[in-house]
């Protein structure tokens, strides 16, 4: 499958699966209110990062390495299972604990059960990956459409009827399944089950790859995590909702719009990772295509907050304005930096990924603690954006400069040129929406919606022709030129 077909699919899922659990959590939230979001929020947290770590990067290493044999992959298969087993028993052990840290009790009951999906997860893990390395991107887009689905009917239908927090953990845990039976049905017909086994010795390169790898993930989902737990621990639970709601609608946004490239951008850089040029070219590429859907989205969101926060969650939400406008900054920045991963690995460093992040832990967390301490939700966004404003000019020279030479010029250009359309459109926006809330929230969000598009699309058009048209032929069946 060609690369531009790839990326029709991995957006096709996106939309659909990310879509549809964005639905869920809104629709959750609207009836639940931000108190109860929080303990939502920290179960999505421990599944997260659990699920991540017990991965112990195998899937980007069977990408990253040409042909592992079947024996290497049988070893790699059987490392998944255990540490699948070892973060179910963990999590047992922390639950209770947890919900001590968090002051919400309902965290001890509701955590053991959540621990379920670590045994179910490592069935399918390496299908995955060798799907993805074949590039076979649309099956796996029936697989995770298929859970998503289920995942947001169970937890929408189970919250309408009164099952409460209870509704998320089935939603969890029967989405997984979903995904997991679907996965092992490709493999049979594929004949990609390779056993198990545990000849460490011959899969010693892997398993250092995707120990550093692990480091790298851990280390990221800490420091990119560590907000919200301070959060919680020090604000509350009702602020943990505020703070976890306004990061569904831009963090986790953002993540799944970045991962649409990377997913392809990773194996597709690994397969001429000899060849610089053609490197940089991709990542330049990479880096305008992805902005230019997040300028969009996120400099719109800031100016529109308001009327969208009370028309979609209602008057109880009306706190995440503020909170949600400085996320989208903290987002938009961070985007950029989100883009390194799918170039080093690529490269095979995924050692760096480690050091950087182990550096970062030294950072990142006594700075958001020191900012949580007033209390106030908003101090622990404007020392989010400082960070990654700070993290964003280091990150070229750390990464981008070493990895693929000097190019400050061409990288600044490539995320300049849609930031540029995107504050266009944020200044038109903003001096007409006092004008457009008089014809109510239902009427503003469609008009300024709408008005918006248009404007970033003239002024792409303008200032970014080549990542527009690129954006936009996704829609359409002729891919754009490279």
């Amino acid at each position: 499958m060609s690369s531009f077909k790839s990326v029709r699919w991995v957006t096709l899922d996106v939309l659909i699966s990310r879509g549809l659990v964005f639905l869920s959590f809104v629709l959750v939230g609207r009836i639940l209110g931000p108190e109860s979001m929080g303990v939502v929020a920290v179960i999505m947290l421990v599944k997260e990062f659990s699920v991540a770590i017990s991965d112990f990067g195998l899937s980007q290493a069977i990408i990253h390495f040409p042909n592992p044999t079947s024996r290497q992959l049988a070893t790699l298969y059987s490392v998944n299972w255990m540490l699948g087993f070892f973060f179910f028993c963990a999590v047992q052990v922390l639950a209770e604990p947890l919900s001590q840290v968090f002051d919400q009790k309902a965290l001890a009951e509701l955590l053991p059960w959540v621990a379920v999906v670590f045994l179910m997860e490592p069935v399918g893990q390496q299908v995955n990956a060798l799907l993805q390395k074949s590039m076979e991107f649309n099956v796996l887009a029936g697989v995770s459409i298929s859970g998503s689905f289920v995942n947001a009917s169970v937890a929408i239908i189970g919250v309408y009827n009164g099952f409460g927090l209870w509704s998320i953990v089935a939603a969890g845990l029967l989405g997984s399944a979903i995904r997991q039976t679907g996965l092992v049905i490709l493999a049979r017909r594929r004949k990609l089950l390779n056993g198990f086994a545990l000849e460490f010795a011959h899969s010693k390169s892997l398993l250092r790859f995707g120990l550093y790898r692990t480091g790298a993930t851990g280390l990221t989902l800490l420091n990119s995590r560590v907000d919200q737990v301070i959060v919680g621990a020090f604000l509350g639970g009702a602020a943990l909702g505020l703070y976890s709601m306004a990061m569904t609608w831009t963090l986790m946004i953002m993540q799944q719009i970045n991962s649409i490239a990377t997913k392809v951008a990773f194996p597709a850089i690994a397969q001429f990772q000899s060849d610089k040029p053609r490197v940089r070219h991709a990542y330049f590429r990479l880096v305008n295509r992805v902005t230019t859907v997040n300028a969009a989205l996120f400099i719109g969101l800031a100016i529109i907050a308001d009327p969208v926060v009370h028309l979609v969650l209602g008057p109880d939400w009306g706190a995440l304005v503020p909170a949600l406008r400085l996320m989208c900054i903290y987002v938009l920045l961070r985007s950029l930096g989100n883009l390194n991963g799918p170039l080093s690995m690529g490269l095979g460093k995924a050692d760096w990924a480690f050091y950087w992040n182990l550096a970062l832990l030294l950072f990142i967390p006594p700075v958001i603690w020191l900012s949580a301490q007033k209390g106030i939700l908003e101090y622990v966004l404007l020392a989010q954006i400082s960070i990654q404003a700070t993290l964003t000019f280091f990150m070229y020279f750390f990464w981008t400069r070493r990895l693929i030479g000097p190019c400050a010029i061409g990288y600044a250009m490539s995320a300049l040129r849609p930031a540029l359309c995107g504050c266009v459109m944020g200044l038109v926006l903003h001096f007409s929406m006092p004008f457009m809330v008089l014809l109510g929230a239902e009427f503003s969000v469609v008009l300024s919606i709408f008005s918006g598009g248009v404007v970033y699309l003239v002024a792409s058009l303008v200032f970014n022709r080549e990542g527009i048209r690129e954006v936009l032929s996704l829609v359409y069946k002729k891919a754009p030129a490279s």
